[in-house]
Parts: C-alpha cells; structure tokens; sequence
C-alpha cells in the first residue's frame, strides 16, 4: 500500500499507537490524583509522571507501530513545608536527606525486632512507643546508631 511513494500506517497500528498515548495519559492523571490525595500527608512526595516513546521500523512486509509508556519518577528530593509542631520528638530535615528507618517483624524476649530492609523516609513525625523506640505516624522506626558512654556513636 504505496502512497506518495511511502508506506502508511494500518488501521490496527493507528490505533495501537493511540490506545497506548491513552493509556500513558490515564496513568500520568493517577499520578496527579495521588498527589492531589496526599498533599497534606507528612512526609508524602509527590510522584512526577515521564513518558518514554517507543519507536519501531516499519518494512515493506512488516509494520510495528510505535507506542509510548508512562514511568513514575519515584525520587524526589524537593524539600517540603516545614512547620511548627507541638511534639518535641517531631525531627525535620533542611534540604535533601532522609531518616533511616525500619519495621517492627515482631518481638522477641518482649523487645521489638526489626526487618533488615533499608527504608527511607522524610516523615519526621516521631513519638516514643511502649518500649522507648522512636516510631513515626506510618509505623516506621528510626534506626540510628548506640552510644557509648561518652555518648560517642558505635559505628562497628
């Protein structure tokens, strides 16, 4: 299907190539909504959307129509609004950065125990729990460093 001496565009691969923009679209809009759902939540970052494009040759016995994907952008590291709190425990951080923080996979001996994945957050909304630990509002507990007696940090 020659015209004007090139190859056009079937009707599948055309609306392949629109069902996949629609797509990306309805998925970039659920990032905005998500935003707009948290704006309030402390510590929430807001999720940017990026498009990809994917484009495919076409021959005169094949045509691979091209299409586009949407990918959140998850990093972000814009700081938020500081504000005053009444919680002397509350901890915010000035530019980029996070707290280290960890989940409680249970107890053991009455103790909390803690999952070895490494999470960061910038929810620095602490309070102490039943067993002194410092614990933020999304149930994740700062991790940190013991002290030796000159209240030097152990780092070993």
């Amino acid at each position: 299907m020659a015209h004007d001496g090139g190859w056009i565009m079937s009707l599948f691969g055309s609306l392949t190539a629109a069902i996949s923009g629609l797509t990306a679209q309805s998925r970039a809009l659920g990032n905005i909504s998500d935003n707009i759902a948290n704006s309030q939540s402390t510590g929430y970052k807001r999720v940017d959307t990026n498009f990809q494009s994917y484009i495919t040759a076409s021959s005169q016995t094949d045509n691979r129509p091209g299409s586009v994907i949407a990918r959140p952008a998850y990093t972000n590291t814009v700081q938020g609004t500081i504000e005053a709190s009444d919680n002397q425990l509350a901890l915010a951080i000035g530019g980029q950065g996070f707290f280290n923080v960890a989940l409680s996979k249970g107890t053991l001996n009455g103790k909390p125990t803690f999952d070895d994945r490494e999470f960061y957050t910038r929810a620095g909304d602490f309070s102490r729990d039943e067993n002194g630990y410092l614990k933020n509002s999304e149930g994740y507990y700062l991790k940190g460093w013991t002290v030796d007696g000159t209240g030097n940090p152990d780092r070993t």
